[in-house]
């Protein structure tokens, strides 16, 4: 395929900085928790971001389970509306 070549890196540094990002509060989605990379594993049980994981999804959370997947965003977004007063600009 004409694409395979940007296939390796083009993630690389994607989860440090997302790790390091601590000003707003994240979520991350999936359809199985092993699908989490080590450091994502660690940092998912210290607590530095909100989880959900859809059994029986595949790639397509949206698709494969979008009643589930509206309500944990619809969850998570007001939940963090919430905890931080209203939405803000983030430098």
């Amino acid at each position: 395929m004409g694409c395979r070549p940007s296939w390796d890196g083009w993630f690389e540094g994607h989860e440090a900085l997302f790790l390091a990002q601590r000003a707003l509060p994240r979520l991350v989605c999936v359809s199985q928790r092993q699908h989490l990379s080590p450091g994502l594993t660690v940092a998912q049980m210290q607590g530095a971001f909100e989880f959900r994981s859809f059994r029986g999804a595949g790639h397509q959370l949206q698709e494969d389970c979008p009643g589930e997947a509206a309500t944990a965003l619809l969850l998570f977004a007001t939940s963090a509306v919430a905890r931080t007063g209203g939405a803000r600009r983030v430098a």
